[in-house]
C-alpha cells in the first residue's frame, strides 16, 4: 500500500498510517502498552534499531501467520460440526423412518402365515 499526496506527489504512507495507529490507541483497548511505547521509543538513534525493526517485522509476521492459522482451523472445526449435525439430522430421518415403518407394520399387520394355514385346514 502506498499513499500519495495529490498536491505534492510525495510518500505520506507511513504519515497516515501513524495517524491511524495513534487514534486507534486512543479509543477503546490499546495494542501498545506504555512499556512497549517507550521500549521503541528507547531504539531510536540507537545502534540496534534497524535490528529492533527487523524483529518486530517477523514477529509480527509470525504473529498474522499463526492468526491466520488459527482462522483456519476454527473456520475446518466449524464446518466439521455442520456436517457432523448434517450426518446427525440423517442419521435421525433414518432412524424416525424405520420408528415410524415399525409403528404402522404393528397397527396394519400383512397376511400372517397362520392365516394361510387356516384356509388349508377347510
Amino acid at each position: 500500500m502506498r499513499i500519495v499526496d495529490a498536491k505534492s506527489g510525495s510518500n505520506i504512507t507511513r504519515e497516515v498510517l501513524l495517524q491511524l495507529v495513534a487514534e486507534q490507541e486512543s479509543i477503546g483497548r490499546p495494542i501498545l502498552s506504555e512499556t512497549v511505547l517507550m521500549a521503541l521509543i528507547r531504539f531510536y538513534g540507537h545502534p540496534l534499531q534497524q535490528i529492533a525493526t527487523g524483529y518486530l517485522e517477523s514477529a509480527l509476521g509470525l504473529l498474522q501467520s499463526q492468526q491466520r492459522q488459527l482462522s483456519e482451523q476454527m473456520r475446518g472445526l466449524l464446518e466439521s460440526r455442520v456436517d457432523l449435525a448434517g450426518k446427525l439430522a440423517r442419521q435421525n430421518v433414518e432412524w424416525l423412518g424405520q420408528l415410524q415403518k415399525g409403528f404402522l407394520d404393528v397397527l396394519n399387520p400383512g397376511p400372517s402365515h397362520s392365516d394361510d394355514d387356516d384356509e388349508n385346514r377347510d
